[in-house]
C-alpha cells in the first residue's frame, strides 16, 4: 500500500515487511527499499501454556489455537465445522451456541496447588466462559474462569466453590485468576480486586480435580456449557508472587494484542 504510515495486522505476523521511499525531480526518479522487519506474535516469557489469537491458524473449517508456551504442545481446535469460532482482528468470537476450541488432555497441570491463569477477553453481556479445565464425563470436576450475567468475574471450582468479584466489568479486560496455595485472588488489568481464603473442599486449584479436557469459549462437561465470549489471549503461568502477577499482566497489556 502507498502511505506515509503502516499499521501491522495479524495477517502480517512472520512475514517480511519493507518500506520503499521514492523520490522524483526534474532529473528523474529513484527509490530505496528498507531492510525487512518481521512482526511476531506476543509471547509471555513465563507462560508455560499460551494461546494467542495472533498465532492461530484457520484451514478450511478448522481453527487452531496454537499453544506457544514454554512447555506448549496443547493446541486446541474446534471438534466439528459447525463449532468453529470466528477468527479475525478482534480475536476468537464464540457464539454461545456451539462454538468451542478444545483439546483432550488428562489432568491438565494436575499436580499444581498454585498457579495463574491470565485471560484477555472482551466481555459484552450474559454469562461468559473464557477458559475451562473440565471432565466430559461429569459436571463435578472443573475449574472455570468466567463472568456471570451482570459482569461479575468469577473463579468457579466444581460449582460449589465460587469466588466472585463485586466489580462489574465491560469491554476488553485482562483478568488474572490466581492461587498461591493459601489464598485465591482475581486481578483486573494487573490490580487485585478480590482475595479469598481457600475453602476446605480440597478443590482450590487444579490438584483438586480430575479432568480430561481444556477449552476456550465453553466448558466441556457431561452437559457442555457454551457461552458468548470474545477472547484474544489465554496463558497459564506458575505463581511466584503478586508483584509478578501484576508485572505479567502489564506485559500482556503492553504486548500489542
Amino acid at each position: 500500500e502507498t502511505n506515509n504510515t503502516y499499521t501491522t495486522k495479524t495477517a502480517d505476523i512472520s512475514k517480511d515487511i519493507t518500506c520503499k521511499v521514492s523520490a522524483t525531480n526534474a532529473y528523474g526518479n529513484d527509490g530505496e527499499t528498507s531492510n525487512a522487519l518481521v512482526p511476531i506474535a506476543y509471547n509471555l516469557a513465563s507462560g508455560l501454556h499460551e494461546w494467542n489469537y495472533q498465532n492461530a491458524t484457520e484451514v478450511g473449517t478448522t481453527v487452531t489455537a496454537v499453544d506457544s508456551g514454554s512447555i506448549g504442545g496443547l493446541n486446541m481446535t474446534n471438534p466439528t465445522a459447525s463449532q468453529k469460532p470466528t477468527l479475525d482482528s478482534n480475536g476468537w468470537t464464540f457464539d454461545g451456541a456451539s462454538d468451542v476450541l478444545t483439546k483432550n488432555t488428562t489432568n491438565f497441570r494436575g499436580g499444581d496447588a498454585t498457579g495463574v491463569i491470565h485471560c484477555y477477553v472482551n466481555y459484552g453481556s450474559g454469562s461468559s466462559n473464557w477458559f475451562a479445565v473440565a471432565n466430559s464425563g461429569d459436571i463435578v470436576n472443573y475449574l472455570v474462569t468466567s463472568a456471570i450475567g451482570i459482569g461479575q468475574v468469577q473463579t468457579n471450582f466444581k460449582g460449589t466453590n465460587i469466588k466472585r468479584t463485586t466489580t462489574i466489568i465491560s469491554g476488553m479486560k485482562l483478568i488474572s485468576h490466581v492461587q498461591d496455595g493459601v489464598t485465591g485472588s482475581i486481578f483486573l488489568d494487573g490490580v487485585k480486586v478480590l482475595s479469598y481464603a481457600n475453602d476446605t473442599l480440597g478443590t482450590n486449584w487444579l490438584n483438586g480435580i480430575t479432568t480430561n479436557n481444556i477449552s476456550i469459549g465453553a466448558t466441556i462437561a457431561s452437559s457442555p456449557f457454551y457461552t458468548v465470549a470474545v477472547v484474544k489471549y489465554i496463558s497459564y503461568c506458575p505463581y511466584v508472587n503478586n508483584a509478578t502477577v501484576t508485572a505479567e499482566a502489564n506485559a500482556i497489556l503492553n504486548g500489542g494484542l
